[in-house]
This record gives structure tokens, sequence and C-alpha cells, in this order.
């Protein structure tokens, strides 16, 4: 027989069997009861859902339905997706829980023009009419709902909770009416989010109809939801803490969160009466908050599974369930074509910006990280408080609209802080921020320093054409510092320099991690001696002014603006000094002061009248046009999550064809920046050295201790030039600068996060004196970097 023919009568034959085996199988399962797995909410002791999930995967138990509220709402919705416990265990150990529980965004979210005014206050407030605005909760949640967004970017493709691979629903509380709603479509991210808003902690949802919070509040424990949708066989998992005593509630907001949570805990023992496994996972020595606590959490969660192991395998072998195989759900793949595109929530903020800064064309097939990036581009302008985004299916060619959520903060904001270090004494910092007060598509900054020594900014950008991709900046500056001047080591004066600056110029802003610089800056500083130990006795003050253009390329991709991990900051720059004006102010009544000059072995005082002494000792020191070259790198390479190498190197040149002058050199020295161009150099006090020329280079390293604390240590060393003019660059001597110039400094800083800003501590010697330098420093400050 023609094989062909043997094997379709063979396939005729076995047709019918093949037919009753699979009507079969439906049939057992159509008769099988449904199972229906609860989820209740409790913060991070919800991470325990996971270990019983694993439990019933592992005898092979699958649920039908699956109902959460608040954390369970979070486990139970992705798992119902698709995910498996392994999965969730993955997740749960890979997430940055004190970011995305906190307002804290990673620096290189934030636009770079943006950079150094971010995550410098320790209060912040939005400005309305009538006062100030408080918030609905203390976290808006941006990391939050960007982590939600990304695990639930599978479930964009499903019109219903009901299509998911299992069934779902999750529940939130409406804070007008007080009556649970629950979520049965839409976006997944939202619906869980609504769910875990806790009341005060996070700021309510806005479903445009009705504002909601956590779901805990009326259902922390829906099984009447899972009922409703056919479940016979109710698994609950109830991790909340149950109501306490009124003793043993520990404050306010113990009191507060019992209270808030009376409707659903007084109707829980009805509701365990339902179930026929109640799991009660014990978790009594954690707390909602203890996320650090994720690894015993899971354990526990597990271990309350194996107890209940032997009832899951009497229900999996009573009704003859097919085995439920385990198959991870596949993500990165996950693409959808976008034909539409909406920004909804901007009143102030132009559209066609919010679109440039997404950078996602129609007709575009896109990845989730495609859109993640151009929500952060949206984000880091600090335009929002949050910006979040929805994909909805439009027919069954599967296009899509992506949807775009800002929600804009106030056009005045007002920031605050207090700070003290033992170099420039103590002092209260205010920053105002107005966004398109003062011209459309414009950013103003007033922030001023109150304190000894006072310090004041007026910053304003304005944005240009249509996408924004660049800025006019004008930026006036005002600094009054007390500067301590030092003779190997030992403080031998101090100077007190009052500089007014004005600078004007155009910077590009298409980008979180780099710009680019070009502008001019009028500077005028005049500087005193406090001791008179600088300068002869009789002499007021010096003026020193400046003008000056300068091209620069910036780059910063640090996480963190204080307390750094990762990532490098970079500058490369040239400013050419145009014009230079030196002079010297006697005290009132002096018309003549004394210097002191050597002749031969004999020290002659020298008489000099205010005019000679300026026309014929300072001008001849001014310097004709010249040019100052530098270039500063600095990286956190991470070598495990609590140790990070940090290597460093910079240097810098002045480039004149004066053979002697009086340039305007590099200062260099200490921990903190005033200036964005002031080099750091552990083992120096602040401005203790200056030159014309340099190289520095410097490795250091750093450990996280007790999760707080940032210890940091290593060496720097630098090497100096004295100026050499360019037609005579043969007298450069780099033996002379190896040999003799070279400046060894070592240290180390200890640096605790606290609700105040960074408190730090350092101590560190140089080859050149011995003397120990003790810096000492608490919050955020008035410069650059502390």
């Amino acid at each position: 027989m023609n094989p062909i023919y043997r094997n379709l009568l063979l396939l005729f034959l076995l047709l019918p069997f093949l037919t009753f085996a699979q009507t079969g199988t439906d049939k057992n399962e159509a008769k099988r009861p449904k199972i229906g797995v609860v989820l209740s909410g409790g913060g991070a002791k919800g991470i325990a859902h996971i270990g019983i999930l694993k439990a019933m995967e592992e005898e092979g138990l699958r649920p039908d339905f699956i109902t959460g509220t608040s954390m369970g709402s979070i486990i139970g919705g992705l798992y119902a997706l698709g995910y498996s416990a392994d999965q969730l265990d993955s997740i749960i150990r890979s997430v940055n829980w004190d970011l995305v529980l906190s307002n804290n965004i990673p620096l290189n979210y934030i636009a770079y023009e943006e950079k150094e005014y971010y995550n410098r206050s320790i209060f912040e407030f939005q400005i309305e009419k009538g006062g100030l605005k408080l918030p609905s909760g203390l976290i808006d949640g941006q990391m939050l709902s960007e982590n939600l967004t990304r695990f639930t970017w599978p479930a964009v493709k499903y019109d219903s909770f009901d299509d998911f691979p299992i069934p779902f629903r999750c529940i939130a509380t409406d804070v007008s009416t007080g009556l649970p709603i629950v979520f049965k479509d839409g976006s997944l991210a939202k619906a869980i989010r609504s769910s875990m808003a806790i009341p005060t902690a996070f700021t309510a949802i806005d479903l445009d109809s009705t504002m909601v919070v956590d779901g805990g509040v009326v259902e922390n424990f829906p099984v009447d939801e899972i009922i409703e949708m056919g479940a016979d066989i109710i698994i609950g998992v109830s991790v909340g803490d149950g109501m306490k005593s009124a003793y043993d509630l520990s404050g306010m907001t113990d009191i507060l969160f019992q209270v808030s949570m009376i409707p659903s805990l007084s109707k829980m023992d009805g509701q365990i009466e339902k179930c026929d496994i109640y799991i009660r996972p014990d978790l009594l020595t954690y707390s909602t908050g203890s996320f650090g606590n994720y690894e015993e959490i899971l354990d526990l969660g597990y271990a309350a599974g194996e107890l209940y192991r032997e009832s899951f395998r009497e229900i999996f072998e009573k009704y003859q369930f097919e085995p439920f195989v385990v198959k991870p759900l596949k993500v990165d793949h996950l693409h959808y074509n976008i034909v539409e595109l909406d920004v909804k929530g901007n009143k102030r903020v132009k559209k066609e910006l919010i679109l440039s800064k997404l950078g996602i064309e129609l007709g575009q097939d896109v990845y989730q990280g495609d859109i993640e990036n151009g929500v952060r581009e949206i984000f880091g302008t600090t335009n929002f408080s949050k910006v979040t985004y929805e994909l909805t299916r439009l027919n069954e060619y599967d296009d899509y609209r992506l949807t775009i959520f800002t929600y804009e903060k106030n056009p005045a904001t007002i920031k605050g802080s207090v700070h003290y270090d033992n170099v420039f004494s103590a002092g209260i910092v205010l920053n105002l921020t107005l966004r398109n007060l003062i011209g459309k598509s414009s950013r103003t900054i007033l922030t001023g320093d109150i304190s000894n020594n006072p310090k004041f900014r007026f910053d304003h950008l304005k944005y240009m054409g249509m996408k924004q991709k660049f800025a006019m900046s004008f930026r006036y500056n005002y600094l009054n510092r007390q500067i301590p001047f030092y003779k190997e080591g030992v403080l031998d004066d101090i100077t007190i320099s009052y500089l007014n600056s004005i600078s004007l110029g155009f910077i590009t802003t298409q980008s979180l991690h780099h710009s680019f610089y070009l502008g001019a800056t009028y500077e005028l500083n005049n500087q005193k001696s406090k001791f008179n130990n600088i300068a002869p006795e009789g002499i007021k003050r010096g003026n020193f002014n400046f003008l000056r253009a300068e091209f620069d390329y910036l780059s910063n991709t640090l996480n963190d603006r204080n307390y750094p991990t990762m990532g490098k900051e970079i500058y490369a720059g040239t400013k050419v000094f145009l014009d230079s004006d030196y002079s010297l102010k006697f005290e009132k009544g002096v018309d003549t002061v004394y210097f002191q000059i050597n002749v031969g072995s004999e020290i002659i005082n020298l008489p000099i009248s205010e005019h000679d002494l300026n026309e014929y000792v300072v001008k001849p020191q001014i310097p004709d046009i010249y040019q100052q070259v530098e270039f500063r790198y600095k990286q956190y390479i991470p070598i495990s999550s609590q140790f990070q190498v940090i290597p460093l190197a910079s240097a810098g040149v002045t480039l004149s064809l004066d053979s002697s002058a009086l340039f305007s050199n590099f200062i260099m020295g200490g921990i903190q920046r005033i200036y964005q161009s002031d080099i750091p150099f552990i083992g120096l006090n602040y401005g203790e050295l200056d030159f014309e020329n340099f190289v520095k280079g410097g490795l250091f390293f750093q450990n996280i201790l007790l999760k707080n604390f940032y210890l940091k240590y290593g060496a720097n060393i630098l090497m100096h030039h004295e100026h050499v003019a360019i037609d005579q660059l043969e007298k450069i001597d780099l033996n002379n600068m190896i040999n003799k110039n070279t400046v060894l400094g070592y240290g180390a800083e200890i640096t605790m996060k606290s609700f105040l800003g960074p408190i730090s501590l350092a101590v560190s010697r140089n080859s050149l004196d011995r003397h120990y330098r003790i810096y000492f420093a608490i919050g955020f400050s008035f410069n650059y970097t502390d």
C-alpha cells in the first residue's frame, strides 16, 4: 500500500479515540471545582504570598481566579498575568525598595540643566493662590509607577483582566463614597497602584471621575469578589496585622492607620469563615515597612506554604486536576505598533515639548524600554511631579494608542535646607523656582544662603525653539566668602571675598546626561585681608575684574547627587580671558604704605603711594588676552552593591604670550566645591593652593556600611608647573615638576545619609607639611557639591 494512503487510514482510525480523549479532558476540567486565591494587603509582609504560590505550583495546583488588595494586588496581578513564583521571587530581589518607596529619583533621570539644584533640600512645597499646597500623600511614586508599568507590560495586549492566563480582580477605595472599586479592566499598572495607595503615605490616584486610595481601607481581604468570579474552593492568605489593642499601638501613626482600617478589619472574621483553606504566615516580628527583610519574608512565606502542601495535594488528587506546568513569562520580546499619540494633564507645558522629549514616532514598533526612556526624558525636565503612560489596543490588527499622563507642578515652588561646616559656618538655604512666570517656556531660580558667608543667585533659562533643545542662560551670582589662608598647613590669615558675576550664554537641553555651553562672564571680585598678614597694613582691598568667554562640554551620569554609587562626571572646556583689570585700594586717610623688598642682604621698607603702586607694581602684572584649558574626570565603578572603585583625573593649562603675569589660577583643595570649577583635593583645605598649570590623579574606594554610611578612602597626587609663555615652551621642566612640584594627599571620609542631608567627617594629610586636615559638614549647602 502507498505509504501516504496507509498514514491517512491510520489517522482516520485513531481520530475518534483522540477526540474522545480530548473531550474527556475538557469535561473533567469543566466539572472540577474552580479554585480561587485571595491575597490580602500588608505592605512588605505581602511578599510572603510568593511562597504560598510556589508551594501550590510544586503540587501542580493552578488557581482559576485571583483577587488581591494592596501588596496582594501586586503579587496577584503579576501572577495572574503569567509570571511564575520564581520570577516573582527574582523581581522582589531585584527591586531597590528604598528608591521605589520614596520620592527620590536617580540623578541620571534628571535633565542636565536641572541637576545642579536637584535633591538639595529637606522640604519642598508648591505655591498656589492662597498659600502653600500640601500633597495628598508623602510619596508621588514616580519610580513605583515606572516599575509597575515595566512588569505589567505584557498586560497591554489584553482587553480585560478576565483574558489574563488567570482572571484577576483588585480593590481600591473610592475617596468620594468610601465604597470599594473593583478593577476588572483597563491599565493593570494603574489598578495596582490604586489598590496600594496607602492614605497619607502615597498620593491618591485620580481616575478622572473620582480619587481612590488603598483598597485595604474597605476590603483588605477580598473574598466576596473571588466568590462572585465563580470560585468553588477558596484559598485565602492574610498577612495583615488584624485589630490591635489600643495599648499595643505605639503612636499617632499606628492609631491613625488602625482607625482607617476599621471598616475592613471589622469584617475580617466573616471573610475568613468563607475560606476553605486559610493561611496566615508567621510574620509577627515584621511590619508593613520591612522591605529590607524581603529574603526572610520570602522564606517564611514558603514555610507557610509547606505547612499546607498536604492540603494542596489532597485537592489536586481528589478532583483529578491537570498538572500545572510552569512556563516562565517572556517579556523582553514584546513590542507594539503605535498609531496614535496623546498627552493629558499638561496645561502650561507645551505638547510639542513633551512629544519631543518622548522621541517616539507614529507607525513605530516600540519596546517597553523605548517608552520608559522617553518618559524619563519628560520627567527629567522637573516640570512634573509624576509622568506615567498607558497603551490601549485599538483594533484586531494590534494597533495601539500611547497616552502620556502628566501631573504638572505648580508654577512656583519653594524649597529649603539648613547646613553647617567648619570652613564656612552655618546657614539656611532658600530656593524659589518659577516656571513660565517670567516669560513663556522659561525657568527662573532665585536662591540664597542666609549665613556669615551670604550668597545669592538669580538663574534664568529661556528655552528656545519648538522642541526646546537649547536655552538662553542668564545668571547673576553673589558670593561672600571668608577663605582661610594657610602657610605650611597652619592658618595665617583669612581672605574676605565679595564676588559678583554676570553670565550670558546658550546651553543645550536635549539630554539627561550631557550638555554644551557657550557664553561670556563678567566678574568683579573685591578681596581684603582680615588680619593683614597677606597684604601690607594700610591696604583696604584689592579689586580683580575679568571678562571671559567660554565653551564647555559637561557630562554627568551619576545615579545620585549626594551618595553616588555608579556613573561618571566629565568636564572639558576652555576659557578665554578677554580683559583683566586689577587695582589696590588704600584705607581711608592712608596716603602711603610700605612694601618690604630685598636689596642684597638687607630688607628695606619702601614707601609707595596708591597711584604709584597701581601704576608701577600692579599694572605690569595684568595679563593680555590669555586662555585656559581644563579637563576633569571622575567615575564610580561598582564592583558590588556595597563596594565601588573611584578613579579620578584632572588637568589645567594656562596659555599666554606673557612670560610673567597674575593670572586667574586654578583653585584646589578640600572636599567641597563652591564653584563648579573648584578642584577638590583630599589632604588640603579648601582653596589652600592655586596654580597656573597642574595635573592631578587619584584612586579612591567606597564601602557602604550598615546601609546609610558611605566610607570613602584613598589618595590623590598633584603635580604643578609655573607659567611658561607659549613662545618659550622649551623652558618646561618636567623633571622639576615631578620631583619637586608634587603633592601627595591621602585620607578618608565617612558620610551618613540623614533627613538633614549628608553628614560628613573627613580626615586627611599631605606630603608637604604632615598636618592633619579635618572637615566636618551637615546638610545641603549653597555649594555646587558638599
